[in-house]
């Protein structure tokens, strides 16, 4: 699969494609209870090698495409919905002569909202409807179009039963709910056949017709279509560096090229962590045997807790590992691997097998983040500055996906001030700027009629930091100092003056900036807190 970053965008959704749904959950009228409501979308594709075949898609929230059991991409890039992004993806090297099955994953958080100690979907993920949409084609040889691609009912669309997400009473973060998934409950060989046989498939529902901010006219979905602005993430196999402690079994964990690898004999119970050496963002890969109802949790932490307290990232022993897990019941075919990336320094495994022995085959890591690559190697006689020129490298992956986040375990969103620093590394280490670009006009789209802008963006709860739109700013001056582009940034030049506009409204008599609305939270002060709510001393 090969992403088109750069493509023509009048290529797609002009005409043909519509947002699409399961009937049953179309305008509220759906007795799902999930917080998640989770599709399968399915389209048999007629392919001659030689051909070609180009696939447009999007969703509300989330998807993973299966190209033939394979999973080849997920996404898409995280927009806030009236800039909602979609993926041009060429699948021709994918695909194989006859027919061929594209299995689509939609999972939509649009009928619940975030909420910080209460778990809910990630803050980050903008939405607004439950909807999907696809459109491309399917040409021969010689180039003419044999199939359209285009979402209606030609694709069929079924309701996902083996996924539920509850709140964990250990995770109080905006990073999202986790998965407790049944595995059972997926027909064997789903991924790479579908069930198509299965009754439960259904012809698609038309929800809307889809609109690019070309061809938009009165549309009562928010949506409007950009093609995706940033390049894709790295996927990179990467191994557990040890098994730091066998807390509760007696069985015998092993690392097999990394991997995990365990045999958990019936009616027992096996609880062991796993370090992966540095901070990771990374999807968990688990490939099970056998168990047929078994428990497995993944509990994911960045660091021990001794007496409550974060330890030395290094301490394992005498230390507690709490955090977000997700939950998989054993069967089906026995493979699993999340929809969106894990946070990890370390993985607790808790594996409970019932009447039948499990085996955990393989429990791996793929790592995943922006490709920010130094476009020089650095190299120093004191050793010292080596290693931390390698952590802080490290850090500022952790921290870039599909938008700069100021932490990936806790909240994973783009906060003015952390990023504006980011985005100054990113310039002088890689010179890349599609990343630093984003987060310019994120914060734009983000503006408040008034004239400021967000604190974080892309954000489903609304905050505002007054004095961080400075920093936006800030961003302005960087980029022209380092690019020296103003047409990439021509719209945010002339809003910028409404920003500036704004603080020298607010001066007082000194000529200074008096006191400001909103939130102005600088410092996480045990007495700021307490006493003044965050804010400044003086500043209201």
């Amino acid at each position: 699969m090969r992403y088109l970053i750069d493509h023509d965008p009048s290529r797609f959704f002009t005409g043909g494609a519509a947002w699409c749904w399961s009937d049953e959950g179309v305008w509220d009228r759906s007795p799902d209870p999930r917080p998640i409501q989770v599709r399968w979308f399915a389209r048999t594709v007629a392919f001659t090698r030689g051909g070609s075949c180009v696939l447009a898609i999007s969703a509300d929230t989330r998807y993973a495409l299966y190209v033939n059991g394979a999973l080849v991409a997920r996404g898409p890039q995280k927009g806030d919905v009236a800039h909602q992004f979609y993926d041009a993806l060429d699948l021709s090297d994918d695909l194989r002569d006859g027919d061929n099955l594209l299995l689509v994953r939609v999972d939509s958080s649009a009928k619940s909202f975030p909420y910080y100690f209460r778990t809910g979907p990630s803050a980050s993920e903008m939405s607004a409807a439950t909807v999907f949409v696809a459109d491309g084609w399917v040409k021969d040889a010689a180039g003419a179009t044999t199939q359209s691609l285009a979402s209606g009912p030609e694709w069929r669309v079924r309701i996902d039963d083996h996924l539920d997400f509850r709140p964990d009473p250990e995770q109080g973060s905006y990073v999202g709910y986790k998965e407790h998934a049944d595995l059972g409950r997926l027909p064997r060989g789903f991924h790479g056949d579908g069930d198509l046989a299965n009754a439960a498939w259904k012809p698609a529902t038309v929800v809307h017709p889809a609109f690019t901010p070309a061809n938009a006219l009165d549309a009562f979905l928010p949506h409007r279509l950009m093609q995706r602005s940033i390049a894709p993430l790295t996927h990179t196999r990467v191994p557990f560096a040890a098994i730091r402690a066998l807390r509760e079994g007696t069985a015998v964990p092993r690392l097999v090229d990394g991997a995990l690898a365990i045999e958990v004999a019936a009616r027992s119970r096996v609880r062991l962590v796993l370090d992966t050496g540095v901070l990771r963002t990374a999807y968990p890969v688990l490939r099970l045997a056998g168990g047929n109802g078994a428990r497995i949790q993944l509990k994911y932490a960045e660091t021990c807790l001794v007496d409550g307290r974060k330890a030395h990232r290094d301490l394992v022993d005498g230390a507690e590992l709490i955090g977000y897990s997700d939950t998989i019941i054993a069967g089906g075919d026995g493979r699993w691997t999340p929809l969106m990336w894990r946070t990890m320094r370390y993985c607790e495994v808790t594996a409970e097998a019932g009447d039948e022995a499990l085996t955990i085959a393989e429990l791996s890591l793929v790592d995943c983040h922006y490709p920010i690559v130094p476009a020089r190697d650095f190299r120093c006689s004191d050793a010292q500055l080596e290693r931390l020129w390698a952590v802080g490298l490290r850090t500022q992956q952790a921290c870039a996906h599909e938008t700069y986040e100021d932490c990936p375990y806790y909240e994973q969103l783009q906060y003015a001030g952390d990023t504006q620093m980011q985005m100054l590394y990113t310039y002088a280490v890689s010179g890349e700027t599609r990343l630093p670009l984003q987060a310019i006009r994120f914060f734009h789209w983000s503006m408040l009629p008034e004239g400021i802008t967000q604190s974080r963006y892309p954000s489903r709860p609304t905050q505002v930091i007054p004095f961080w739109s400075l920093h936006w700013l800030m961003m302005l001056w960087d980029w022209w100092r380092w690019t020296g582009d103003t047409q990439a940034i021509r719209g945010e030049i002339l809003d910028a003056v409404r920003t500036l506009r704004w603080f020298l409204d607010r001066r007082d008599a000194s000529g200074l900036v008096g006191a400001l609305p909103y939130w102005c939270v600088a410092d996480w002060s045990p007495e700021w807190c307490a006493r003044f709510g965050g804010n400044v001393p003086g500043v209201k």
